[in-house]
């Protein structure tokens, strides 16, 4: 499970910033479902970020995922390879401040596999690791596995399987360790392979994916989500149909990738198509069938859906860490509202976790919904630097915690309410 976030000079936080899944004992809050580590330690299971626009809530999400991608595939990099040359990683300092656009960014994680809780620290810039650390706690305890000054890697009490000369500067040596056979880094690698990372810039292969390999399971799952969304949706199914190749999706760009590589075009082809049923009635207002839909007539937020069932269900499934970045992008409050609250009500012994940002104040009622402690701000200072609150800081004014008071702290803190002047005045 994850437990701290912490990143400095990394896209808009100058300062270093923490993030926290740490639960802060509280009688009055929520009663939500929380697992607890040894040493005391409570985790929540679910947090949101909120704030107005490009306050720096994707840029948090995208630190996550940079960290992931060195951890899983900065082994790939031979010398000389630039580090942001790898996919899905977004690696730029802070650049509006001297001292901070030519420093390394420096990221700081912990974490719990096994109920080993592990520390692990690294910074680079563009071209080279300039510094990373491992470190684990099994009792009060916590004890270094090793250390690295650039090149300078020592090795305390961890199984590198002999791989140290692998390690190149532009590679992580975690990544080099358990791409060499290394059985704990093996073990962390596949801890941060399932972290899931949702831009909505994805497509529903996922889904469908789903629906071939575990259609019994999924099914249901998916048809109650689009039910409970209130779309008027019925049934839905996932089938192999032939149909004419000009139907395909992207057909014209498919078929010049054919004539270009000689290969014949297909009058018709085999494929996976989406159906979605909705209802016909008679003029009694009875149901007398289902008519079939493809998901292509059906709307944005309806396949917005379908883009994100399969990682709710395999992150719930398969107690795994899933992030969402405006996820109020797609769900409308009463849904939003149900989804949060079953992620609060599931099992106490499951170890999935849900972090995802919004501009949805309705969910902000700490009575029934959130705890204080699952509630963060990001908010830049003047000098365009981010910076992470949570509601529960002993700085946060608390009378700000329902949706009306959220707007009123907001306008109080732009300059000059520049949100509320007549955007088309000029």
């Amino acid at each position: 499970m994850l437990i701290d976030l912490s990143i400095k000079n990394y896209l808009s936080f100058k300062n270093e910033t923490i993030f926290s899944l740490r639960a802060v004992s509280n009688k009055k809050d929520t009663k939500v479902s929380i697992f607890s580590l040894k040493n005391n330690i409570d985790i929540l299971k679910t947090s949101v970020i909120y704030w107005y626009n490009a306050s720096g809530k994707t840029n948090l999400l995208r630190s996550i995922q940079t960290i992931k991608v060195l951890i899983t595939d900065s082994w790939r990099l031979g010398p000389g390879d630039p580090v942001f040359t790898l996919w899905w990683v977004f690696l730029q300092p802070f650049r509006l401040n001297d001292s901070t656009r030519k420093a390394p960014a420096e990221f700081k994680i912990t974490f719990e596999i096994n109920w080993i809780i592990y520390r692990y620290e690294f910074s680079l810039d563009w071209m080279r690791i300039c510094s990373e650390n491992l470190y684990s706690k099994k009792t009060q305890k916590e004890k270094v596995l090793f250390k690295r000054n650039f090149q300078d890697i020592i090795i305390y009490d961890f199984d590198d399987n002999n791989s140290i000369k692998r390690v190149n500067e532009n590679n992580l040596a975690l990544s080099i360790f358990a791409k060499e056979g290394s059985e704990e880094a093996k073990m962390i690698h596949k801890f941060f392979q399932e972290i899931y990372v949702f831009f909505w810039d994805w497509s529903p292969s996922d889904s469908e994916l789903m629906m071939i390999n575990e259609y019994d399971t999924f099914k249901p799952f998916l048809k109650s989500l689009l039910n409970k969304a209130d779309l008027w949706i019925e049934d839905i199914d996932f089938s192999l149909k032939e149909i004419p190749f000009n139907q395909l999706p992207k057909s014209e760009t498919l078929r010049v990738q054919l004539q270009s590589q000689w290969i014949p075009i297909p009058e018709n082809v085999k494929s996976h198509i989406w159906n979605v049923y909705h209802p016909v009635y008679d003029d009694n207002g009875n149901i007398i069938w289902q008519h079939a839909f493809s998901v292509n007539d059906e709307s944005k937020w309806t396949n917005k859906i379908l883009n994100l069932a399969w990682s709710i269900y395999n992150v719930i499934r398969q107690w795994k860490i899933l992030f969402i970045d405006e996820i109020d992008a797609s769900l409308h409050s009463s849904l939003l509202l149900n989804l949060i609250r079953s992620f609060n009500r599931t099992n106490i012994n499951s170890h999935f976790q849900i972090i995802f940002t919004t501009q949805n104040t309705h969910i902000m009622d700490i009575k029934r919904t959130l705890r204080r402690d699952q509630i963060w701000f990001v908010e830049k200072d003047e000098f365009w630097s981010s910076k992470l609150l949570r509601l529960s800081d002993d700085n946060i004014r608390k009378e700000y915690i329902t949706e009306k008071n959220y707007y009123k702290w907001v306008f109080w803190w732009l300059k000059n309410n520049k949100e509320r002047d007549d955007l088309l005045k000029q």
